[in-house]
């Protein structure tokens, strides 16, 4: 059994913070979800079946506008009851 040194990994260059960058990237950032209290919440989670083509469909227009499919799906579904289901 040979017994061998362990070698130093070289240190590694650290890059300093663009400001800006972070600042963005924290704005952009959804604010943190507040606790909620059992039973005061007015949201519900549901479960949807929906096909793989309408759901790529949804997340390519959620992502041009940059929200969640969650978010879309919410704004989809409001906007078709205030102004009915057209084509």
């Amino acid at each position: 059994m040979a017994i061998t040194m362990l070698r130093k990994k070289p240190a590694v260059e650290r890059k300093e913070l663009d400001e800006k960058a972070v600042d963005d990237f924290l704005s952009s950032s959804p604010a943190p979800a507040k606790k909620r209290h059992e039973g005061s919440s007015k949201r519900k989670q549901i479960t949807l079946t929906i096909s793989e083509t309408l759901l790529a469909q949804v997340d390519e227009a959620a992502a041009e506008l940059g929200v969640s499919r969650a978010a879309y799906i919410n704004a989809a579904v409001s906007t078709a009851l205030k102004n009915g289901l057209t084509r």
